[in-house]
């Protein structure tokens, strides 16, 4: 069994899971949109994201409290399977399409695995640039600085468990403030030369810069992994909302503070950024050079945490492939069923071809934020609970405990399938639930078209990269 975590360790892979290169790109997301703009943009995406995360939560525990009530009342072989599910599959077998809530994650996780990659590749590179006779001829391109990196992110991809990543996690962190605090000194010393034009805001932009935003709530899948692995459960309630109050004052200091004081950023990261701007300024220079530095060290500590939950959906699936689990066989045994070396090295080579392929990082985090940050956050949420109504209005005193008789729960919410997607598009609104199910519909249509319009403008930003290219 895994090592269990503290409230405390909960907190910090929280933190430092949500903060990372979504975090630097949002001054560029701001200047697109104004300082109001922005606010109020980080406030929307931070409650509406943080409120589905918790919903997930809430629905995990419904499921895990059913089954253990059916446990106590029918100890069948059954609800036996049941109870020993782990969490993730739990929450996965609540929703109609397993599938598609499967892709979405593993999507999701695996985009902001591919912006790390290309977030290292740029900013290491861009300091690189400004001393170009210092470093090996390898650094002097984005796709070399990746290259360097594939070998060290890849050792880190190996450590089994939350609990052995702690030390990790917490290096991260302290790299992460470190570079924020390095980047406040300078602040302070431009402080006196700071434009003083307002921002303008960049219309076209704007769904780039809103995709942005909601990719900087980049740990959106590590909650049930982080919440199943922790030691006291019921503690994780306080610790969710006050790392969420946290990230989202963080999240949006930084960013209005990085505007206000250095003006509009043209740049996916705020430290690559300005590196170019003040490359002529001897005094802030070297500063700057070890905050990109110290950030970029940060993101590549937070890699390995962003695999988890993908690794607990294709860990029992990769298994079942009589070939690939004879492979798997010969490499130590991994904590988390289904998973192995073999499995996590593909899945970093899959990221690092991604990342070579479209090395803009900007680009790379308004696709992720659009398609796979939606999809995970504004998506998925309503259509769980949606399912959860439609199970409990079939239930024949909804009003008690429930107890589960056979069908399991799993076999009744996957019977709902054609009924779900029904509702969806009829919009019923009868039963005790109605409350419940306007919320769910309203929430979802709004994340689709979020979807919708992101997915288009990053689409269509990427291939204008493309075509621009000589």
């Amino acid at each position: 069994m895994a090592p269990r975590t503290t409230a405390g360790q909960a907190f910090i892979h929280l933190l430092k899971g949500y903060i990372g290169p979504g975090c630097l790109s949002l001054p560029w997301a701001v200047s697109q949109v104004g300082f109001l703009g922005g606010a109020i943009a980080i406030a929307i995406m931070s409650f509406w994201s943080s409120y589905n995360c918790w919903t997930i939560v809430k629905i995990k525990r419904y499921i895990e409290r059913a089954n253990m009530e059916n446990f106590r009342v029918n100890e069948t072989d059954e609800t036996k399977s049941a109870k020993s599910e782990t969490a993730s599959s739990v929450a996965s077998s609540a929703l109609t399409y397993p599938d598609f809530l499967a892709l979405c994650i593993c999507t999701q996780q695996l985009a902001i695995c591919t912006v790390f990659f290309s977030f290292i590749g740029e900013n290491i590179y861009a300091v690189c640039e400004l001393v170009p006779e210092a470093v090996p001829s390898i650094f002097t391109s984005h796709i070399g600085v990746m290259t360097v990196a594939l070998p060290f992110i890849m050792g880190l991809s190996f450590i089994p468990s939350l609990d052995a990543l702690t030390p990790v996690m917490v290096a991260g962190t302290l790299l992460l403030f470190s570079g924020f605090g390095v980047v406040g000194y300078v602040i302070s010393l431009v402080w006196e030369d700071r434009p003083t034009d307002p921002v303008d805001i960049q219309w076209k932009s704007a769904p780039l810069a809103l995709c942005a935003i909601l990719y900087s709530y980049e740990g959106i899948c590590l909650i049930l992994p982080i919440e199943s692995s922790m030691a006291e459960p019921k503690k994780f309630k306080m610790v969710f909302w006050s790392a969420m109050f946290c990230i989202a004052l963080i999240l949006a200091t930084v960013s209005m503070v990085c505007v206000y004081a250095f003006g509009e950023v043209t740049n996916g990261s705020v430290t690559a950024f300005l590196l170019e701007e003040y490359k002529g300024n001897t005094s802030v220079i070297v500063f700057l050079m070890v905050a990109n530095t110290a950030v970029s060290l940060s993101v590549l500590f937070t890699y390995p945490i962003q695999l988890f939950p993908t690794l607990e959906i294709l860990g029992p699936k990769f298994t079942k492939c009589s070939f690939m689990s004879n492979i798997t066989e010969v490499f130590p045994k991994m904590t988390i069923p289904g998973d192995s070396l073999l499995l996590r090295v593909c899945l970093v080579i899959l990221t690092y071809t991604v990342a070579v392929i479209v090395p803009n990082v900007q680009a790379l985090i308004s696709l992720a934020g659009a398609v796979a940050g939606s999809s995970s956050a504004l998506l998925i949420p309503p259509m769980l609970e949606l399912a959860l109504i439609e199970h409990l209005e079939t239930q024949p005193d909804v009003t008690k405990s429930p107890k589960i008789s056979n069908p399991s729960f799993r076999q009744s919410m996957s019977a709902q399938n054609p009924s779900l997607l029904m509702s969806l598009w009829r919009h019923d609104l009868s039963g005790k639930y109605w409350k419940m199910k306007l919320k769910c519909y309203c929430s979802f249509w709004m994340g689709f078209i979020f979807f919708l319009i992101g997915a288009y403008a990053s689409i269509a930003d990427i291939l204008s990269i493309w075509t621009s290219k000589d």
